[in-house]
C-alpha cells in the first residue's frame, strides 16, 4: 500500500546526494573553464572538415559546449529537487537554494567571458525560471539580479528577457529582441517579477524601455543623452 511506495520512495534518493550535486558543480567548473580558454586559440586555425573555415568550427563546437552545459544545469536541478522533496536539510540553505546560487554565479562568469549574447541569455531564462517562494534565499537573488542587470541592460536580448518576465507597461508591445528570448508557455514566479520591478528603476536603460513613466531613484546620475554606454564584453 502506501507505505510500501513510501519505502521505495525514500529508498530512491542515494544517500550521497551532496556527492552527486557536487560532481555537476566541478563538472560545470570544468566546462565553463574549457569554454572560456578556448578564445585564446590561435584565430586563424586551419579549417577542419569538409572545407569550413575556423570560424564555423569554433561556432559548431561552442554551440555543442553550451547544449553540454544546459544538460548538465538540467540534471543538477532535478537532483537538487529529488533531494529537498524526499530528505530536507534540517538546516542551512535547500538544495535548490545552493543550487540556484551556484548556478548564478556560473551564469555571471559567462556574461563576462564573451560567450555567445543568445547562450547567456538562455542560461539567464533558465536561472529565471527556476526561482521559486523559498529558493533561491533573498541575498542571493538580488546580488545575481543586479550584477547581470548592471551587466547586460544595454543588450537587446537582455531587455526582451526581462520585459517578457515583468510584463509591458500601459499594455503596449513588449521590446523588440534578436529572436525569441523566452517561449510563450513560460512561467515567471511572482517573487522575481516583483524583485525585478523594484530594482528596474535603478537601471536608466531598462527604465526608459520597460517603465518609462517611472522616475529615476533619488540621486541617481543619469547620463546626457546620447551617452549611454554601449554593451561591453571581457573577463572577470
Amino acid at each position: 500500500g502506501g507505505r510500501k511506495r513510501a519505502k521505495v520512495a525514500a529508498a530512491a534518493l542515494p544517500a550521497d546526494v551532496d556527492a552527486i550535486l557536487q560532481a555537476h558543480e566541478r563538472l560545470l567548473e570544468a566546462v565553463n573553464a574549457a569554454s572560456f580558454l578556448s578564445v585564446l586559440q590561435p584565430a586563424a586555425a586551419p579549417a577542419d572538415v569538409e572545407g569550413e573555415s575556423a570560424g564555423g568550427v569554433a561556432a559548431v563546437a561552442s554551440s555543442h559546449l553550451a547544449i553540454d552545459v544546459r544538460r548538465l544545469e538540467a540534471s543538477m536541478w532535478r537532483w537538487a529537487a529529488v533531494a529537498d522533496a524526499l530528505r530536507p536539510r534540517e538546516e542551512g540553505r535547500s538544495c535548490l537554494a545552493q543550487t540556484w546560487a551556484f548556478l548564478g554565479r556560473m551564469v555571471q562568469q559567462t556574461s563576462h567571458a564573451g560567450a555567445p549574447m543568445p547562450d547567456v541569455i538562455a542560461a539567464i531564462r533558465a536561472l529565471f525560471l527556476h526561482v521559486y517562494d523559498e529558493a533561491p534565499v533573498d541575498d542571493d537573488l538580488r546580488k545575481v539580479l543586479h550584477t547581470l542587470l548592471q551587466r547586460l541592460e544595454f543588450e537587446p536580448q537582455m531587455v526582451a528577457l526581462v520585459g517578457a518576465v515583468v510584463g509591458p507597461a500601459g499594455g503596449a508591445a513588449p521590446p523588440g529582441g534578436d529572436g525569441d528570448v523566452a517561449d510563450a508557455g513560460d512561467t515567471f514566479s511572482p517573487r522575481l517579477v516583483a524583485v525585478l520591478e523594484e530594482v528596474l528603476p535603478s537601471f536608466r536603460n531598462l527604465r526608459l524601455k520597460l517603465r518609462p513613466d517611472l522616475a529615476a531613484p533619488a540621486g541617481a546620475q543619469e547620463p546626457p543623452p546620447g551617452h549611454d554606454r554601449p554593451p561591453v564584453v571581457g573577463f572577470l
